[in-house]
């Protein structure tokens, strides 16, 4: 939580427990960093931006598996790296 405030980040979320993230947080971020270099959930993560926000990854997670692209596009959500 720190680093990230030190790198001017305006909230940080603990994703450890995703029914509480999602209850006090979907469709809350306009930008969220991924730093994992594993496969994660990313569906869960894209349910955490607001409709125009961004995922970007800067690890390099041997699997980017976005089971439902028209939620993507439907929200005009981008994903770079």
């Amino acid at each position: 939580k720190e680093a990230t405030e030190k790198f001017g980040a305006h909230h940080f979320l603990n994703t450890s427990d995703k029914d509480a993230a999602l209850k006090s947080h979907k469709q809350y971020f306009d930008f969220i960093l991924v730093t994992a270099p594993t496969a994660i959930d990313w569906s869960f993560y894209l349910s955490l931006l607001r409709s125009g926000g961004t995922l970007t990854i800067a690890g390099l997670p041997a699997d980017i598996n976005i089971k439902n692209g028209f939620d993507v596009i439907a929200r005009q959500l981008r994903v770079t790296g």
